[in-house]
């Protein structure tokens, strides 16, 4: 009699653990054989049929009339536990001078998912949204998934921000980032996690738009009542790429003075797009040049220049909102005034000082003030303007 004999028979290959395989199949043959039955195994993890889709069980009693014999073997593997298998299908009987061995193999695993980052949609200066396929699940159900991104180019898994995803279905997700800075790349990769384990996909990145500035106009410039105070405004005709974070006016007594070399006063008085500030200690009789501006993140823009031309002094000493009251400020000009020293000194009616300061003229008139004393008496004073070694100017004004 022939030993019996089989054909080889493919390896299964990593199979979930407590999950089943699909079925493998050798061919189990023999020639010369009595007709006592054929035992296929048993084997630990492996199940056997006489058909792809019959009931498998842990050995097969096979009965045949001898002779020549030949029968296909269906083989299924359920590992449990996460290790290698290897070894041999026992097969005996019908009469053989010998047992075979079937060799057999397989591995039990309990993989993590494998998955992919896809390319960044809807990149806006400042926010994305970051999709992602699942590939395979894995041994078990997903628990979490997500992305991690930085923008150091490369970095590892883990080290990255975390972006949690709920939104799992048909074997994708996906999840927005926004507070991004302007013009600025980004690295992000996709994660899944089951009781497999972690897995990161490979790293995309994806590039923030440019950051564009405000445009902004120079609407409102005029003279107030004062001599050395105007109003000014703008508007902001587009934000730009983000909010608002400044806006206000610039002036300079220099036409055409580059942008941010003037003098800037801020605005705090936003209503829809337009804005409004008081600009003080100009001079009088002076020409000034006036720009809006506005700040976003991208940075500052300009309106256009507008002008104006600040009232000139009256001539002499002028003595302004009269009567005065007490404890209050007395604004007093004098046009025409030479450069120098002076002393400013209030006299009462009847020759009393009660207030007297130095100043200094510079420009070739003065423009001041200073405050009433509060325990003056109500009643006609004279305020003195005396230039160094020059003839006093005087005015009577009534303090009440």
């Amino acid at each position: 009699m022939l030993p019996l004999g089989a054909t080889a028979l493919a390896g299964f290959g990593n199979v979930c653990v407590n999950a089943t395989s699909a079925a493998n199949s050798f061919n189990l043959n023999g020639t010369n054989l009595t007709n006592a039955d054929i035992t296929v195994g048993p084997l630990s993890n492996f199940t056997f049929s006489t058909t792809s889709g019959g009931t498998y069980s842990a050995s097969l009693t096979l009965a045949q009339t001898g002779g020549t014999y030949s029968q296909d073997i269906f083989v299924k593997f359920t590992p449990t536990a996460i290790q290698a298998y290897t070894g041999g299908i026992p097969v005996s009987g019908g009469g053989a001078a010998s047992n075979i061995g079937v060799p057999i193999s397989g591995t039990g695993v309990n993989s993590a998912p494998s998955l992919t980052a896809d390319a960044a949609i809807n990149v806006s200066y400042t926010s994305a949204t970051l999709p992602a396929t699942v590939t395979d699940n894995g041994c078990t159900a997903i628990t979490s998934y997500g992305f991690e991104y930085s923008i150091t180019n490369g970095f590892a898994n883990g080290s990255g921000t975390v972006l949690t995803s709920t939104n799992l279905a048909s074997g994708t997700f996906s999840a927005p980032i926004a507070g991004l800075a302007a013009n600025t790349t980004y690295y992000y990769k996709a994660f899944a996690v089951n009781a497999g384990g972690k897995s990161y996909s490979a790293q995309r990145s994806f590039t923030t738009l440019a950051c564009i500035v405000p445009t902004v106009a120079t609407d409102t410039v005029h003279i107030t009542t004062s001599y050395y105070d105007a109003e000014a405004g703008g508007s902001v005709v587009d934000t730009g790429c983000s909010a608002i974070t400044a806006y206000g006016i610039e002036y300079s007594s220099i036409g055409g003075f580059t942008n941010g070399k003037g003098t800037k006063v801020y605005a705090t008085s936003l209503s829809g797009n337009s804005f409004i500030t008081n600009v003080t200690g100009l001079l009088p009789n002076t020409t000034y040049y006036f720009k809006a501006f506005a700040v976003n993140t991208g940075g500052t823009a300009y309106g256009i220049q507008d002008t104006l031309t600040t009232k000139p002094l009256k001539e002499g000493l002028i003595v302004y909102s009269v009567p005065v009251q007490r404890g209050q400020e007395l604004h007093y000009s004098m046009y025409s005034a030479a450069n120098g020293h002076y002393k400013v000194q209030l006299f009462t009616i009847a020759g009393q000082l009660i207030f007297t300061k130095d100043l200094v003229a510079q420009v070739g008139f003065i423009d001041d003030s200073f405050m009433v004393p509060v325990g003056a008496f109500p009643g006609v004073y004279a305020l003195c303007i005396t230039p160094q070694g020059g003839e006093k100017v005087y005015k009577k004004i009534l303090i009440q």
